[in-house]
């Protein structure tokens, strides 16, 4: 319907629009396409709402919706169902006991459409019986909606001073004016906010239980005897071949960073503590290395 009306009154069947879709101005004749400042919205007014951070959108995906008519006071309710694919930050610095904050945000067209947020109802799992986790590997803590008002001008500032430059002085058309041009244009928006906490049981028994069973049984070394030299070169060099190839099966099940996790951390200390067992190893050389040169001199004096 609201294709239809737009073209009837491109086309001038149509005098008026009775409802345009966005109120921020007159309608053109010589308009193209549906945007909603284009666009005639007699039949059914439907809010328009810009995804900011989706990724991709999935091929082959559902999206439902529904139409809520209020026979008493003649409002109508609109919903719809989005599948997609966002993109979030992640900070895996505590891994694996790190927690993640999948953030979804939606920007509204024109903001003279808002009239409040209303909190709803909020549940990690919908429609779906059973047990187990909700997601693998994953807990869900947490369902938040954060609504935002901001200007223009400030969000540029934040995204420039932290993740880039200001423009230059001589720029003739900057991104950021000077002169205050974005200090009243203002953007409303909401986040979806889910909280999710990594289940760290299975990582905890597969990588930092073996890493430090590795460390303790490099203790043995100052047990053995100071005359077991070769014991004790071979216990330090089986130590260390077992970490790195522990370490080549750690590696394939953390997750990619541009810095080290807490895990990585665990394991270069504990070459750290097995590598300790070698300077202990150098001094009982030196210690051998005169009595057996004494022992030759004696050997040569007999003969």
């Amino acid at each position: 319907e609201m294709r239809e009306a737009t073209l009837a009154f491109r086309n001038g069947t149509s005098d008026q629009c009775n409802r345009p879709c966005y109120s921020g101005g007159g309608l053109s004749t010589q308009s193209t396409g549906f945007a909603p400042q284009d666009s005639c919205c007699d039949g059914l007014w439907l809010p328009t709402i810009g995804m900011l951070n989706v990724y991709e959108l999935p091929e082959g995906r559902l999206q439902p919706y529904g139409i809520i008519v209020d026979q008493a006071s003649s409002g109508v309710a609109w919903w719809t169902a989005i599948h997609a694919v966002y993109f979030t930050p992640m900070d895996f610095r505590r891994f694996p006991f790190d927690s993640q904050k999948l953030v979804m945000q939606f920007g509204f067209k024109g903001t003279n459409e808002i009239k409040e947020f209303i909190p709803s109802a909020q549940s990690t799992r919908f429609l779906v019986r059973g047990e187990g986790d909700i997601v693998s590997g994953w807990d869900v803590k947490s369902l938040e909606v954060q609504p935002r008002n901001f200007t223009l001008e400030s969000e540029l500032s934040f995204f420039l001073d932290n993740y880039g430059k200001m423009p230059a002085p001589t720029d003739p058309t900057p991104v950021l004016p000077s002169s205050g041009a974005y200090e009243g244009v203002n953007l409303v928006s909401f986040d979806l906010v889910i909280t999710i906490e990594r289940l760290y049981n299975y990582y905890v028994l597969n990588m930092i239980v073996p890493i430090l069973l590795l460390v303790s049984l490099s203790v043995v070394t100052y047990i053995i005897p100071a005359e077991s030299l070769d014991i004790r070169i071979a216990l330090n060099l089986t130590l260390f071949l077992s970490l790195t190839a522990l370490q080549f099966i750690v590696n394939d099940q953390l997750p990619r960073s541009s810095y080290p996790s807490a895990v990585t951390k665990l394991i270069l200390i504990c070459y750290c503590a097995v590598a300790y067992g070698v300077p202990e190893v150098s001094p009982l050389l030196q210690k051998r290395h005169p009595t057996s040169i004494a022992h030759s001199a004696a050997l040569v004096r007999c003969i």
